[in-house]
């Protein structure tokens, strides 16, 4: 090359740039304005897992997936080949609804350029049923992304493509190589080509994948959904426990209550939806009593400890638990023992959720979860008493047991209130043991809080002696105390 050749180069190279700079300026100014893309839309990971009680009750897991709006919430599991978890659970208890899976071959710590994850997708009830959903526009721009959470850390997952693999020809498609930035691309455009919807998310070397899919199989259909991986601070407080959002989005009929002469109060329901079902049992029984059933004895001591104790004085159970673990219960039971391991289990930790599921903290206090091992739920006569002073002490309460009305009036006097158990076929309660609180007593009435909650007593007061002022407050007259067959008195107060 001579002198002068290479002298008009590099004379040209400052026109170059500046046509180029106009040219990128009138682009910039032209360009039409679009929607904030997906992936502007999160600052922070709402959510959370409790990855140390993850790791204990999932053996294969490696992370948890959540889409809002819909019901995929579920954890993810890797195992050695891709079939076994197509029939069995995240808790590796055999089941046909399977478990939300990842290709066997994709690395568990997501590190992948294509991740894929399977699940079910054709029954009612399959755990992937809403990607087929995915072939119309309008529920893309409803559901445009969804949360990974993992040990390592959490990401948004933003949705770019769908599509549907008529018959589920192929195998499972495991995890893609790319030797090039050119021919990632070239497999993103494919994608984008055959998608049935349209999305503004960019995707470029560099960037992960995240793909949802049906396990079809030769069986069925396979839904395809793909996404970019973008990870997310995660937020410093108010995280929500995805584990635990189904729970939290029940319905209670517990309640806070007036009582004439006293004021408000709170009240628990032992046969309130939420653990009606459960089953309250101490360890190795061979029945199968339900909570909603003979739950009366914790149901009226938590009633007890949510009007007397402060926050921190009822957190303080959760250091005298016979686990390590603390709390923990599921939609099958008060307790550990008895899980069905179809879902995780529930941790009490923060106040809030203390004072909404005390009655279960109670039951499982009752039956066996607590320092010294007292089992009050026996197998021959219900629920003893033995661990209301255990609960009273913890909490800081004083305690004591009498079988004088005058005793517990002096309680209730001094602000406290008393459990009372009813004991006989004549009983206008339950014809048998039944245990209820004394919230007040006036100088001509007794009233009291009942766990059994009814809108009347037909079938049981044959006298009359009760009056339903709202369910679950009852009046009574205290020239009746003998004949609503009173047994014992076990009185809280503050200290």
């Amino acid at each position: 090359m001579s002198p002068k050749k290479n002298h008009q180069q590099k004379a040209n190279i400052p026109v170059c740039r500046m046509v180029v700079g106009m040219i990128l300026c009138m682009a910039l100014l032209w360009t039409p304005v679009k929607e904030t893309p997906a992936e502007e839309n999160r600052s922070e990971a709402r959510y959370s897992v409790d990855f140390e009680l993850f790791a204990g009750r999932v053996p294969d897991g490696c992370g948890w997936i959540i889409q809002e709006g819909t019901d995929i919430n579920y954890p993810v599991v890797r195992g050695k080949d891709n079939k076994y978890y197509t029939n069995h659970l995240f808790s590796k208890k055999y089941n046909r609804a399977g478990a939300i899976y990842m290709d066997c071959e994709n690395d568990k710590y997501f590190s992948d350029k294509v991740t894929w994850l399977y699940g079910h997708g054709c029954a009612e009830d399959s755990l992937f049923r809403s990607l087929a959903l995915y072939m119309e526009q309008s529920y893309l721009n409803e559901h445009p992304s969804f949360f990974l959470l993992t040990p390592r850390g959490d990401y948004q997952v933003d949705i770019f493509a769908g599509l549907c693999d008529a018959g589920a020809k192929t195998g499972w498609p495991g995890p893609q190589q790319f030797a090039s930035g050119r021919d990632f691309e070239e497999y993103v455009a494919g994608i984008r080509a055959k998608s049935a919807i349209q999305a503004s998310v960019q995707v470029q070397w560099g960037d992960r994948l995240l793909v949802l899919s049906t396990c079809g199989h030769g069986r069925a259909d396979r839904y395809v959904v793909f996404g970019k991986v973008r990870p997310l601070p995660r937020a410093v407080k108010g995280r929500i426990e995805v584990s635990k959002i189904k729970m939290d989005a029940l319905e209670s009929v517990s309640k806070i209550v007036t009582i004439p002469g006293r004021g408000e109060m709170q009240y628990y329901a032992q046969n309130d939806p939420i653990w009606e079902r459960m089953r309250y049992e101490a360890s190795k029984s061979s029945k199968l009593r339900r909570y909603g059933e003979g739950g009366c004895g914790p149901a009226a001591v938590a009633i007890v400890l949510a009007n007397l104790a402060t926050d921190s004085q009822l957190l303080e159970l959760t250091a005298y638990t016979h686990k390590d673990n603390g709390f923990t219960f599921c939609p099958c039971s008060v307790n550990q023992f008895y899980c069905n391991r179809t879902h995780l289990p529930y941790k009490i930790k923060t106040p809030q959720e203390m004072r909404r599921y005390l009655p279960i903290v109670t039951a499982s206090f009752a039956t066996g979860n607590n320092r010294w091992s007292d089992k009050s739920r026996t197998m021959e006569y219900g629920t003893g008493t033995s661990f209301m002073k255990l609960v009273a002490d913890i909490c800081q309460l004083e305690f004591s047991a009498a079988r004088s009305l005058d005793k517990a009036l002096d309680t209730l006097a001094a602000g406290g209130l008393a459990v009372v158990v009813s004991i006989g076929y004549d009983s206008p309660f339950t014809r048998k043991g039944h245990y209820f609180v004394l919230a007040h007593a006036d100088e001509e009435h007794l009233y009291f809080l009942d766990p059994l909650l009814r809108d009347h007593y037909d079938k049981t007061d044959r006298k009359g002696l009760l009056t339903v002022l709202e369910p679950g407050v009852l009046r009574a007259d205290k020239a009746d105390i003998n004949r609503i067959l009173l047994y014992g008195y076990y009185m809280f107060k503050r200290q």
